[in-house]
């Protein structure tokens, strides 16, 4: 069927359907008519036959009337109004003109090319490429051919709008024209006449516009389809050639001394298209990570900022050691130390980059690496300078290199002269003056030497592959290693020292976990910078997705016979599970300890933010951990029925106690610093947990208190609403001593006191009448944070030293003796009234 043919269809499906659903009893009626209409012209009928039967008798419907798809006169005017509207809405769905010539010019452009550009592919691949080469060139196809799948996507929804429109017009065209005919010949309708024509007239034009743009739209497609299909093709001989990657022992190319071979093999050939394909991708790179570059860029200034200013800062600084000696050397040296971290943060981007970008990164990573390893590093600057200067040869033939034949000649070159350096760096004579200091070196200079060398060979006679192997694990990779090793062994050495800053003591971090911090901070740094490392080097060398295959197998290795528990799904739950409660603690501690405690808050509001905040994270990792497990929910029924006779019964009191500790947390009766007074222990509230809560006593030790004893049972805070404690020092002096003047030293010893507080002032009170004293007690007041006995100990001995000045005594016990009388002989009778004896 024609594309005519379909639309006529769907526009007599469109109008069936709308005159059957209209609801109205005359449905029916107005389909047949509407059939009718749209059937294709018939011989004349006679007039009474109306009616008929057709195949099986079934009754065939009359033709449709003109008068059924009329609009009513009432509403023609109306909806000519909406008709414009709906034409504006018609053609704005549509792409313009322009828009259309624009896409077709970008089609023509690549039609005039396609084979040059597979040239170019072909061209490579017989070169024997390395990994890097082809994952750039892979990376440049795949990007073209985003960029046609999404001009075949937009082409194909044009096409789409096209066509719909297309149907709604002829709808349109079939009322007016119903209209049109139904009132042609009432001569009293000419204005009526005039809308009804003018409409025709639009909905015809709009039609013809309609129908020339889909065609141009189907031609899109079909073109935009071919160009998907071919950029396909390309990228699948790529994908096959980056396989064949790991015949690593099989002749790929020419030897090198065969160059009249290798040019009759069209090996030189396409230099000009080479070099425009290269500098093609690198713009098509920057444009997909324009976003990412334009970050890096503001990193790059910032870090040049802030180093800059950090020098100025340590200008006039006096080091105390020879760490901060160092540690300032490498401040001076800003501009090295401001590339750092954008460099490293480029290592992100190295997988997608083009090969003359990596070479232009490795050149720049050059200037911190020979500034700032050095003096950290006791590696000889000969060694040092030779080596990056190879890598930066290394670089520059990748950068400036304009067809691969050019890049293996130049590479060979390259090869040759590092192996020839190295040698002469590890000749005899210095092999036997620095072996014992520096084995270790020497035996990586010789390894490298050796492994450039077979690179070489392998060049030489054709194996390319090997060649192209076996240089890029040695020469990248170790480049990368080293940059890393800079930059982490440069952050490390300045962290130690910033740790020892007034400014780092401020931090709650340092100031209790300074072992800590100092211990793990530079292995973590290691550790991601080995992890940065690993991840940039397989992607180099183009074995990353066999290495990332091999740990997906191992990680889904089930743990039973017939589990589905696999050790990729225990090892996420664990990690999520650590990772989510170290990163909940470390945001408490933070909150806790570095920032609310700044704000002007309530006492224990720091504790209570921090805390329910970190039941909130723990919670949130705990059910990310249980996703991640794909543990079902509705299959733990009968566990979380018995979870809940648990706490009926034998979960009582953990329930009872962890509900407590919430209730702490919210009412807050106590707070971490107070003192309190609980089943007769007296101490320091040093943490409240969510089931249990510890008090440290004046003793030392540590006591244990279920949250539930706070709610339950009596407890006394000392330091709940005010910070100030009330100390009682009783004294006691002889008979016949003046109580004003006790008063008076009483006073006096305690004001003196520098711990005692001013307001409320201490009071001495005259307490009564003892067996062998008058008793005196002294109140005075001292803040929670002072030792209440070394107070009273050093008021104590201030009062004995006042009294003794005084010439005040403070007396012995003292108790009256009585005697009865007694038959014994040689005693002394005595009143039987047991009358005192005193001595």
């Amino acid at each position: 069927m024609s594309s005519t043919g379909k639309i006529v269809a769907a526009v007599k499906a469109v109008l069936l359907l709308a005159c059957l659903g209209d609801g109205s009893g005359a449905g029916p009626a107005r389909a047949q008519s509407v059939a009718g209409l749209l059937a294709p012209p018939k011989a004349a009928a006679p007039a009474a036959s109306k009616t008929g039967t057709g195949a099986g008798g079934a009754p065939i419907p009359a033709e449709p009337k003109p008068q059924d798809l009329a609009i009513p006169l009432p509403e023609i005017v109306l909806r000519a109004g909406e008709l414009r509207h709906t034409l504006r809405g018609l053609a704005g769905a549509l792409p313009a003109d322009d828009r259309l010539g624009q896409m077709e010019a970008e089609i023509q452009l690549w039609d005039a090319e396609p084979e040059a550009r597979r040239e170019q592919v072909e061209e490579l691949l017989r070169s024997a490429p390395s990994s890097i080469e082809i994952r750039e060139l892979k990376n440049y196809w795949q990007n073209l051919r985003i960029e046609a799948a999404l001009r075949a996507r937009q082409a194909s929804g044009w096409a789409e709008a096209a066509q719909k429109a297309l149907n709604q017009l002829e709808v349109l065209r079939l009322k007016w024209s119903a209209t049109l005919e139904a009132n042609r010949n009432d001569p009293n309708l000419k204005a009526i006449l005039e809308i009804v024509e003018d409409a025709l007239r639009e909905i015809e034009g709009r039609r013809t516009q309609t129908r020339d743009k889909l065609l141009r739209l189907v031609g899109l497609q079909i073109a935009t389809t071919r160009q998907d299909q071919f950029v396909a093709d390309v990228v699948a001989r790529l994908s096959a050639e980056q396989v064949a990657k790991g015949v690593l022992l099989h002749r790929d190319s020419l030897p090198l001394w065969q160059v009249a071979s290798r040019r009759a093999q069209g090996d030189s050939r396409g230099v000009f298209s080479w070099t425009k394909t290269r500098w093609a991708g690198v713009l098509a790179f920057g444009s997909d990570y324009r976003h990412a570059l334009m970050l890096l860029a503001g990193l790059l200034a910032t870090t040049l900022w802030l180093t800059r200013k950090l020098a100025r800062a340590t200008a006039g600084a006096r080091p105390a050691d020879a760490r901060q000696t160092l540690a300032l050397l490498i401040v001076h040296r800003w501009f090295s130390l401001g590339l750092l971290p954008p460099l490293l943060f480029s290592c992100l981007l190295l997988p997608e980059a083009p090969t003359p970008l990596i070479g232009a990164l490795i050149l720049v990573w050059c200037v911190p690496i020979l500034r700032l390893l050095p003096p950290q590093d006791p590696i000889s600057r000969t060694t040092l300078h030779c080596a990056v200067g190879i890598y930066a040869a290394y670089a520059l033939a990748t950068l400036l290199t304009s067809s691969p034949t050019h890049n293996r000649d130049m590479t060979f070159v390259v090869s040759c002269l590092t192996v020839l350096v190295f040698g002469y760096l590890v000749r005899p004579s210095r092999i036997r003056a620095e072996w014992a200091a520096h084995r270790r070196r020497v035996t990586e200079i010789l390894l490298v030497m050796v492994a450039l060398g077979i690179s070489a060979a392998a060049n030489l006679f054709g194996y390319m592959r090997l060649s192209q192997l076996i240089r890029v694990s040695f020469v990248y990779g170790s480049f990368i290693a080293i940059g890393v090793y800079t930059t982490m062994r440069t952050f490390a050495l300045l962290l130690t020292v910033a740790v020892d800053t007034r400014q780092a003591a401020r931090l709650a971090v340092v100031r209790e976990h300074r072992k800590a911090v100092l211990k793990w901070f530079p292995r973590a740094l290691y550790g991601g910078g080995f992890l940065l490392w690993f991840a940039a080097t397989l992607e180099l060398m183009g074995i990353r997705d066999e290495v990332g295959s091999g740990i997906r197998q191992v990680l889904a290795l089930p743990l039973g016979p017939s589990s589905s528990v696999t050790v990729g799904l225990v090892c996420s739950v664990v990690l999520i599970l650590v990772g989510g409660y170290l990163f909940a603690a470390a945001i408490r501690f933070t909150l806790r300890e570095d920032i609310l405690s700044r704000l002007d808050l309530a006492r224990g509001i720091p504790e209570l933010i921090a805390s329910s905040i970190f039941y909130v994270l723990l919670l949130i990792f705990i059910l990310s951990a249980a996703s991640a497990g794909a543990i079902e929910w509705s299959k733990l029924t009968l566990f979380t029925g018995a979870i809940g006779v648990g706490v009926g019964f034998g979960l009582q009191n953990i329930i009872s106690n962890f509900m407590s500790g919430l209730i702490l947390k919210f009412e807050r009766p106590i707070n971490n610093g107070d003192v309190v007074e609980i089943d007769g222990q007296t101490g320091l509230v040093t943490r409240i947990g969510v089931r249990s809560s510890t008090i440290r006593t004046f003793q030392g030790a540590e006591v244990v208190v279920p949250n539930a004893n706070f709610i339950s049972n009596k407890v006394i805070n000392w330091t709940l609403t005010d910070p100030e404690r009330r100390l009682e020092l009783p004294v006691g002096v002889a008979y016949g001593t003046g109580p004003d003047r006790v008063i008076e030293l009483l006073h006096k010893a305690a004001t003196s006191h520098q711990n005692v507080l001013p307001q409320p002032a201490p009071v001495a009170y005259f307490h009564g009448f003892g067996d062998s004293s008058l008793n005196f007690e002294l109140w005075f007041w001292i803040l929670r944070t002072s030792n209440g006995a070394q107070v009273k100990s050093e008021i104590g001995l201030t009062i004995m030293r006042l009294f003794e000045e005084a010439g005040i005594e403070i007396p012995f016990p003292q108790r009256d003796l009585r005697i009865r009388h007694s038959e014994v002989p040689g005693v002394l009778p005595l009143a039987r009234d047991a009358a005192d004896c005193r001595p």
